[in-house]
């Protein structure tokens, strides 16, 4: 389907369906460009296998790079050209001209697509990202898990994945079964996750592995009515540098545990520092439900604050005029089996009232989504190379 889009998008037009394909800028003729993984196959295989596919020969007209790979596609009687660039190339070379809108197609370096992308800062058009996200961990950080429909908090991204049973032959596409269960036979287990079911592979070696966006994530429809008649949890993991983090989770009379409120409401992955002082935090904390277990990080709770005989839960214990919980167990593997546990349920069965996991993020809270989704051990993030075992540390 990329190399019908990407057609269209030439055309100013879908010849399927006639509907227009509107320019982003002021301009109608500016060029589609396309990012690939190499010249010498990949763009020579867009070329054979998707646009003489679709348009006669004789109408198209290319420019060549030295490999003897397209460089440049045109189509007569069609708007735009489409000018091709590898991942091969040196990142500068991929900087300058300005599009109507970019195709990358397989992962590629941050480096390589922000070069690319500023060629829509005059534009404001689209990226279509097309792949198998089996490398570079940033596409799925900053776009498929920001997009709104995946729990994220940016309105104009959108992000889907499609499953191997889409492609065989017999339920319609143009794949034998049998040649995938040989392919996939060939694979490790986590290349088969990316490759089946479109999960990103560096989510491969997440800790909460039962963490589902469809079984976890609840909207307004399903918080407890009246939140108020639950008793609270309010969790504060304090930072040197970036903002506070702060969750509310409230328990069920049937003992289910449902984060409803965090902050910052803001990405707080993209904060690099704070803007706030502890006056901010009380009145965040006053505003919300009284906790009847206000829990801060033993560590730096326990911690004298500067220029204070106090402790920094003392101190907000005082402002705040609630007991912070300090004597906590703080053991990282107990933590972790207590959440898996709160998480699991039957996953071959419907979600029901007698099968279903005990722990609910509320929708509005993506920090907290994204982090139970990236919480992976760091040896999956290419971080093992001083020769720690996978478990070792997670982050």
């Amino acid at each position: 389907w990329v190399g019908h889009d990407i057609l269209a998008e030439m055309c100013g037009y879908e010849p399927w369906s006639g509907r227009e394909r509107p320019s982003y800028g002021e301009r109608d003729d500016l060029p589609v460009a396309l990012l690939l993984p190499d010249f010498q196959s990949h763009a020579k295989k867009f070329l054979t296998d998707n646009v003489y596919d679709i348009v006669p020969r004789h109408m198209v007209d290319c420019d060549y790079h030295s490999k003897g790979a397209p460089s440049v596609i045109r189509v007569k009687g069609y708007k735009r050209a489409l000018n091709i660039y590898t991942s091969q190339q040196d990142v500068e070379s991929l900087e300058g001209p300005n599009f109507q809108k970019i195709y990358v197609d397989e992962p590629c370096s941050r480096a390589h697509f922000i070069a690319l992308a500023r060629g829509l800062r005059a534009t404001g058009g689209r990226v279509v990202f097309s792949m198998t996200n089996l490398s570079e961990p940033w596409i799925t950080d900053e776009y498929f898990d920001q997009a709104r429909n995946q729990g994220g908090l940016k309105e104009d991204y959108v992000a889907y994945t499609s499953e191997w049973w889409e492609n065989i032959k017999e339920y319609g596409g143009h794949i034998p079964l049998k040649h995938f269960e040989q392919f996939w036979a060939k694979l490790d287990p986590d290349e088969i996750q990316a490759r089946k079911f479109g999960k990103p592979k560096s989510l491969t070696g997440r800790i909460y592995k039962d963490f589902d966006m469809a079984a976890h994530v609840i909207g307004e429809d399903l918080v407890q009515d009246p939140e108020s008649s639950c008793p609270w949890a309010l969790i504060l993991d304090p930072h040197d540098r970036r903002p506070f983090a702060m969750a509310w989770a409230y328990v069920t009379p049937h003992g289910d545990y449902v984060v409803r409120h965090e902050f910052p409401e803001d990405d707080f992955y993209a904060m690099k520092s704070s803007p706030y002082d502890m006056s901010d935090y009380v009145a965040v904390i006053m505003r919300h439900p009284a906790p009847a277990w206000p829990i801060i990080d033993p560590n730096k709770g326990s911690t004298p604050r500067a220029g204070s005989s106090m402790t920094l839960a003392e101190e907000l214990g005082y402002e705040c005029g609630m007991h912070f919980i300090t004597d906590v167990e703080d053991r990282l593997s107990d933590g972790h089996n207590r959440m898996k546990s709160l998480l699991s349920y039957d996953k071959e069965k419907p979600v029901s009232y007698t099968n279903k996991p005990k722990f609910f993020v509320h929708e509005s809270c993506r920090n907290t989504i994204r982090g139970l989704r990236h919480y992976t051990w760091d040896a999956w993030r290419g971080k093992a190379a001083n020769g720690r075992a996978p478990t070792a540390a997670p982050r």
